[in-house]
């Protein structure tokens, strides 16, 4: 049962990331399911990754599906690309949570507050990178359009990281690429 709550919890506020979305894209500032994701791998361990994949999984596809009606082959490949990115983006979150701060974590002392805020900008890049290289790969994005949105997903995960682990994951991948069947992905 927590499990499909993971799910739910990434979609839902994935939704809710994606209404602050920046034009032209759907690049958000904040992108709070980065968050979920990571305190899910944190306390769950890695008995929580394939639910964190199945929760961006059905984000992406049903932010696709919402843009156009329709999602292709590329766009499957491309959503299940950006969810493979924010698994893995998790799981070394969560992992490397556990050895810098510990689990649990209190965060009662200087030193684990500031592991914590040198740590989780980290933390941010794994997916935007990820996600960046293989939207390039499928040729979803082009390399005009990579400077513009990579300076916003940068912006928008470590600002908002540094507030209290929700970022924006793949914000930086989240852009309206006209005539793709991938637009549209979160």
């Amino acid at each position: 049962m927590i499990y499909f709550l993971l799910v739910f919890a990434y979609v839902v506020s994935g939704k809710l990331g994606l209404m602050l979305a920046l034009p032209p894209g759907y690049a958000s500032p904040i992108f709070p399911p980065a968050g979920i994701a990571v305190a899910a791998a944190l306390i769950g361990g890695r008995r929580m990754l394939p639910w964190i994949f199945l929760g961006s999984l059905s984000l992406n596809i049903l932010t696709a599906y919402s843009s156009s009606q329709q999602v292709g082959a590329i766009g499957i490949i491309a959503a299940s690309s950006i969810a493979l990115a924010s698994t893995l983006q998790a799981a070394a979150g969560g992992w490397g949570l556990r050895r810098t701060i510990g689990h649990p974590a209190l965060l009662d002392c200087g030193n684990d507050i500031a592991r914590f805020l040198l740590f989780t900008p980290v933390i941010c890049l794994i997916s935007a990178s990820f996600s960046l290289n293989a939207l390039l790969f499928l040729d979803i994005l082009n390399a005009a359009n990579l400077d513009a949105s990579s300076g916003k997903g940068a912006e928008g995960s470590l600002c908002t990281r540094a507030g209290g682990l929700g970022a924006d994951t793949a914000g930086a991948t989240e852009l309206d690429v006209e005539g793709s069947d991938a637009a549209g992905l979160a």
